[in-house]
């Protein structure tokens, strides 16, 4: 209790003031930019900055200061213009930028250029990252339909450390949630989600969260006021499990310690 007690008010100092550079030895802190109605998370390591999406309303320009002589490596969920639309500005402003995970499902036009203009991690690279994928939808059973939204073929994945693991689902829904959801049994210890969906009531089952019983604390990237996320329902799950939740909307950019 006083560990997660410690590392609440370490958060909480951070989003009065923006993160610094990790320092050797200290534990790798996750951020999710205040980017409005979207979704940009980053998980800064002694060496390394991994990127989950890179979308928004507004470019959280403080982000190049800090990962900008860092490899960057970029996960993404699926390819929304909320989760993608920042990725040319991000080439720009982090030239040691690759692509570790790129988005499934159909693309326009505009979004496969911009996709394509950046190259691939490689397979070194990312096993280095600790990152594991959840879903494989080339090769496991997709929600039934016949072209399955981008949403539903959201990739999802989780950061695990020592002490518990970060949860970053993209959209994906409770169809979906289903099907990933079964992975959970391998060990793997979820302390911290950022809420699918940005809170929506699609996502964020009660079969979902009955697989996360250690589940601390919830992140929602997404503006209440104009899009309703996250939704009262979502909060109310949450909060019949104990969880409570931080919103970019009300306090800014989040950072927390893992």
């Amino acid at each position: 209790m006083i560990r997660w007690l410690s590392r609440t008010l370490l958060l909480f100092a951070l989003t009065a003031s923006l993160p610094t550079p990790i320092a050797e030895g200290q534990r790798p802190l996750l951020v999710i930019w205040n980017v409005g109605q979207g979704l940009w998370a980053t998980i800064m390591t002694e060496r390394t900055c991994l990127h989950f999406d890179m979308g928004g309303e507004r470019r959280p320009t403080e982000v190049a200061s800090l990962c900008r002589s860092r490899p960057n490596l970029v996960f993404f969920s699926h390819g929304d213009q909320d989760h993608i639309s920042f990725l040319t500005w991000a080439r720009r402003h982090l030239p040691h930028l690759c692509i570790a995970k790129r988005p499934l499902g159909a693309l326009s036009a505009r979004k496969a250029k911009q996709l394509a203009a950046a190259p691939d991690c490689s397979a070194s690279e990312i096993e280095k990252t600790g990152v594991i994928e959840l879903t494989n939808w080339v090769d496991s059973p997709r929600p039934k339909k016949s072209s399955p939204s981008s949403n539903e073929l959201s990739r999802v994945y989780i950061y695990q450390t020592v002490d518990g693991g970060v949860l970053l689902p993209g959209d994906s829904e409770k169809s979906a949630e289903k099907i990933w959801s079964k992975k959970l049994w391998r060990g793997e210890i979820v302390k911290w989600l950022v809420l699918g969906h940005h809170g929506s009531r699609t996502s964020t089952s009660s079969e979902l969260l009955n697989r996360l019983p250690q589940l601390e604390m919830g992140f929602a990237s997404a503006r209440k006021k104009k899009y309703g996320h996250p939704h009262p329902e979502v909060l109310g799950r949450l909060q019949n499990q104990g969880v409570s939740v931080l919103s970019t909307e009300t306090l800014g950019t989040l950072a927390i310690e893992l």
